[in-house]
């Protein structure tokens, strides 16, 4: 499937100093965002009733807050990822800056111009194990990346799989010619 947007996710911006700015948010999912929030919701209020509804000694309160806690910065910290987490790339002459954002984590790695090779398509793969019967699973997550010290190095997960084309094809034009994509 081709995916060709009128109106791109991510914002792309030449600056005033001529470097290239690209922000892409982490995708939206409604419905995920719906159901992490009502299960937070039914979690923290479980939590709250049995810490402090039921009249149970202070070990067992004391334990309903801790599980409480958990849930709620897990999957708060999931919520905040969704709303709040992004990519950010600013390239300019001399280095590719790539920061990732989700949550309260937010990590920033610069890259020399000179020695990055072509903007290409990359495909990252997530293993999972399952420590019931010991199988793995695998997904792929295609993301756009370039050659780098002799290892590709991979971004572009706030993408989805369909918008890394039309990206590497829009950003192509603001790129220096040894680093811009191939046909």
């Amino acid at each position: 499937m081709h995916f060709e947007s009128a109106a791109p996710r991510y914002d792309l911006q030449q600056l005033s100093n001529d470097d290239v700015q690209v922000r892409m948010p982490y995708p939206r999912r409604l419905g995920i965002l719906v159901i992490s929030a009502a299960f937070l919701v039914i979690w923290v209020g479980v939590g709250a009733f049995m810490a402090f509804g039921t009249g149970a000694p202070a070990g067992f309160s004391i334990g309903a807050i801790c599980i409480t806690l958990i849930g709620l910065l897990f999957v708060g910290g999931n919520l905040i990822d969704m709303i709040a987490g992004f990519e950010l790339i600013v390239v300019n002459n001399t280095a590719w800056s790539y920061t990732r954002s989700y949550g309260c984590l937010k990590t920033t790695k610069h890259y020399n111009i000179e020695l990055m090779g072509p903007l290409k398509t990359t495909t990252v793969t997530f293993f999972r194990r399952e420590h019931d019967n010991d199988r793995r699973y695998s997904r792929t997550k295609k993301c756009f990346g370039f050659d780098y010290g002799g290892r590709t190095i991979s971004m572009g997960f706030c993408f989805l799989d369909e918008e890394i084309e039309p990206f590497i094809n829009h950003l192509k034009d603001y790129l220096p010619n040894h680093i811009k994509p191939q046909a």
